[in-house]
C-alpha cells in the first residue's frame, strides 16, 4: 500500500489520491515516504525495529527501484515545472525537491540502519564489541543497496550529463554519504571507473588539434559529459569526507586504513590536471573548469595527502599556481579580466581548501612528497597575506570581491585553529605597524589589514575571534590594537628606537633653559585628531567584538575604563572614545554573555 501510494502502477487506474490542491500527488509521495520511514526506521529512542525483520529482499528490492525512480521523477519536474503553481495544476519546484530530498534522506539511513545492524564480519569489525543477537541478513543490505548499484551505475560511464545521469549521481552520492563504509566503498568502486572512463575524452581532445566545426560541436558535447563526470566525481568525493568524518566521530579519532579513496585519487588528480592546464594563460570559467576546481577542492580536503606521490603533488601544484594566477596576479586582487565571478569566486574556496589543509603545524610529521605540497602552501599564504593587506590601485568599491579575502575566509573556517592563528598574527601585526608609522589621513582604506580582519571575522569562522582575543604573552591582539589607537599620531619610529617625539623632548639641561609650559590647546587638538581616526577605524573594529570569543577581553576593557576618574584629561576622553563602543559591542554580541561574565566584570560595570 506504501509503495502504491509513492510510485503508483501505471496501468491502475482507481489510483486516486486525496485531492486538495494541484500538489495533492507529490504531497501524497512525501506522507507515503513518512509512513516508510516509521514503519521500517526505528525511532530516535530505540535501537532496532522488529518491522525490517518481517520484509523480505523482494520487497527491499522493489522499494529501492521505486524510490530510485520517484527520485528522478521528481529531479525531473522540479527541472521542468513552473515555480509557482498554475491553472492547469503543475507542480511546485520546491516541493518536488523536498520530496527528492526526502526520498535521499530516507534511503541512506535505511542503508546506513541495515549495514550497521548487519554481521560484525560484514561492516570490517567497525560496529565493535560483541555481535548484537538480533543481527539482520546481510542479504537485506544487498536487495536495498548492491542491486540498485548494479542499475544506475551503467548510466554514470555512458551518460551522465543527462536527467538520468545526474538524478543517479545524486541518489547515488546519497547513499554513499548516509550509508555507512562498506556502502560507500560499493558506490566508489562501482561509479568511479566510469567516470573516469568518461574523462578519458581528455587526452583525446588533447590529441585532435582540429577547428573544423563538426569538430567543435563534439569537443562541445564531449565537454558537456566531461564536466557531468567532473561534478559527478566532487560528489562521491564530498560523500566520502561525510562518511569518515563521521566515522572518526563515533569511533573517537579512528582512522579508517586503507583510505577508501587510496585507488583512486592518483588517477582523478591526474584527470583534474589535464582539464586545468588548458586555461593556464587565459581565464576560463566553463563548466568543465568549474567542475574541475570543485573536485580539486574536494580531492584535497578528503584524500590521504601523506600518500600521494611525487607526481600528484607536482600536478597538483601545478594546478594550484594556475588557479593562483587568476586572483593573485597583482596588487589589485579585484582582476578585471573576462572571468566571471562564480569561476574566481571556486579558484579562491580551492586555494583556502589548500591553505587549511596543506599548511601543516610545524610539529607534525609528513612524508617528503607531502612535504612539497606544505612549502607550497606556505609560500601560497604568505602571498596572500600580502595581497589582502593591501589597497587596490583604484577606490575601493566595498560592492566588489576581495578573492584574496576568500581564500584567508576559507583557510580559517576549514582549518586547525593554528591556520587561524598564523593568518591573525600576520594581519594583526600589520595592522600594529601602519597604526605606528602612518601619519593621519582622512581616509581608512590606509588601514587595509584591519579591513580583511574585519571580513575574517564575519565569514572565517570562530577561530578567527578566537585567535584575535586570547591571550599571547602580556597581551592579546585586541589590546595591542587598542593601545595603538589611543596613543599620539605624531609618533613615528625611528631609526634607533627613539620615537621622533622623545627626541624632541629631550632639551638641552640648565636653568637658563627653562621654558613656561605650552598651552594645552595642542594636546586638545592632537587627542581630537586621534578620536577622528579611531572613528574611521572603530567601525571595522567593532566586529572583532561582536563574537563570543570577544567575552574573553571583557574583563580587561572594564578595569581599563574603571581606571578613568574624573576630571578627565584630553586623553582620558580618548580611551574611552576607544574602549566604550568595543564593550557594548561585547555586552550585545549575545543574549548569553551576562551569566559567562565574572562576577568583578559585572561589580566594575555597577
Amino acid at each position: 500500500m506504501f509503495l502504491e501510494r509513492l510510485d503508483p502502477p501505471k496501468t491502475v487506474m482507481d489510483y486516486d489520491p486525496v485531492s486538495t490542491g494541484s500538489n495533492s500527488e507529490v504531497e501524497d509521495k512525501l506522507d507515503a515516504v513518512r509512513d516508510l520511514s516509521v514503519l521500517l526506521l526505528p525511532s530516535s529512542s530505540e535501537n532496532t525495529n522488529p518491522n525490517i525483520r518481517r520484509v523480505t529482499t523482494a520487497f527491499l528490492t522493489e522499494l529501492s527501484s521505486s524510490l530510485a525512480r520517484v527520485h528522478e521523477q521528481s529531479i525531473t519536474s522540479a527541472t521542468g515545472s513552473p515555480t509557482t503553481d498554475d491553472a492547469t495544476g503543475g507542480l511546485d519546484a520546491e516541493d518536488q525537491i523536498s520530496l527528492a530530498s526526502s526520498i535521499r534522506q530516507f534511503s541512506s539511513t535505511l542503508a546506513h540502519w541495515l549495514e550497521e545492524n548487519g554481521p560484525s564480519s560484514f561492516g570490517f569489525g567497525l560496529n565493535g564489541g560483541e555481535k548484537k543477537a538480533e543481527m539482520i541478513d546481510s542479504s537485506l543490505w544487498e536487495a536495498f543497496v548492491v542491486d540498485i548499484i548494479r542499475r544506475l551505475s551503467p548510466t554514470l560511464g555512458s551518460a551522465p550529463q543527462g536527467l538520468h545521469g545526474r538524478a543517479s549521481t545524486a541518489y547515488l552520492a546519497s547513499l554513499a554519504a548516509g550509508g555507512g563504509l562498506v556502502t560507500l566503498n560499493k558506490v566508489l568502486q562501482s561509479c568511479i571507473p566510469g567516470f573516469l572512463g568518461v574523462l578519458a575524452l581528455l587526452d583525446e581532445n588533447r590529441e585532435d588539434s582540429t577547428t573544423s566545426t563538426e569538430s567543435s560541436n563534439a569537443k562541445n558535447r564531449d565537454e558537456e559529459k566531461m564536466a557531468a563526470a567532473m561534478r559527478g566525481i566532487a560528489a562521491l568525493i564530498s560523500s566520502c569526507r561525510v562518511t569518515l568524518g563521521r566515522l572518526e566521530r563515533k569511533y573517537r579519532g579512528v582512522k579508517i586504513n586503507p583510505h577508501p579513496m587510496l585507488l583512486y585519487s592518483s588517477k582523478i588528480i591526474q584527470k583534474i590536471s589535464l582539464a586545468l592546464n588548458s586555461i593556464a594563460k587565459h581565464a576560463d570559467d566553463s563548466q568543465l573548469s568549474l567542475a574541475a576546481v570543485a573536485a580539486l577542492e574536494s580531492i584535497l580536503t578528503t584524500a590521504d595527502l601523506q600518500a600521494l606521490n611525487e607526481e600528484d603533488v607536482n600536478s597538483m601544484i601545478k594546478s594550484f599556481s594556475t588557479l593562483a594566477s587568476f586572483i593573485l596576479q597583482t596588487d589589485d586582487a579585484v582582476i578585471k579580466t573576462s572571468s566571471s565571478d562564480e569561476w574566481k569566486t571556486a579558484c579562491a574556496r580551492a586555494l583556502g581548501a589548500l591553505i587549511s589543509n596543506g599548511f601543516v603545524d610545524v610539529n607534525a610529521e609528513v612524508s617528503e612528497e607531502c612535504h612539497h605540497l606544505c612549502v607550497y602552501a606556505e609560500s601560497l599564504l604568505r602571498q596572500t597575506l600580502l595581497s589582502a593587506s593591501s589597497p587596490p590601485d583604484v577606490s575601493f568599491d566595498s560592492s566588489c570581491n576581495r578573492y584574496d579575502w576568500i581564500v584567508l575566509a576559507g583557510a580559517c573556517s576549514n582549518g586547525p585553529l593554528f591556520v587561524s592563528r598564523r593568518i591573525v598574527f600576520d594581519l594583526c601585526s600589520r595592522i600594529i605597524k601602519d597604526l605606528q608609522m602612518n601619519p593621519f589621513k582622512d581616509d581608512s582604506i590606509n588601514f587595509f589589514p584591519l579591513t580583511a580582519l574585519s571580513y575574517l571575522v564575519r565569514n572565517g569562522g570562530m577561530n578567527v575571534s578566537i585567535s584575535f582575543h586570547e591571550k599571547d604573552g602580556r597581551q592579546s591582539f585586541s589590546f595591542a590594537i587598542i593601545d595603538e589607537l589611543c596613543k599620539s599620531v605624531k609618533r613615528k619610529s625611528s631609526a634607533n628606537g627613539v620615537t621622533t617625539g622623545e627626541r624632541d623632548m629631550q632639551i638641552p639641561i640648565g636653568m637658563s633653559q627653562l621654558k613656561l609650559p605650552l598651552s594645552e590647546a595642542g594636546d586638545w587638538e592632537e587627542a581630537n585628531t586621534v578620536i577622528r581616526r579611531a572613528y574611521l577605524i572603530l567601525p571595522h573594529l567593532l566586529h572583532t567584538y561582536e563574537r563570543t570569543p570577544a567575552i574573553s577581553s571583557c574583563k580587561t576593557l572594564i578595569d581599563s575604563i574603571g581606571q578613568v576618574i574624573p576630571p578627565l584629561s584630553e586623553w582620558d576622553e580618548v580611551k574611552l572614545s576607544v574602549c566604550l563602543p568595543l564593550l557594548a559591542s561585547i555586552l550585545n554580541c549575545s543574549d548569553h554573555v551576562w551569566s559567562k561574565l565574572e562576577a568583578s566584570s559585572i561589580d566594575g560595570l555597577k
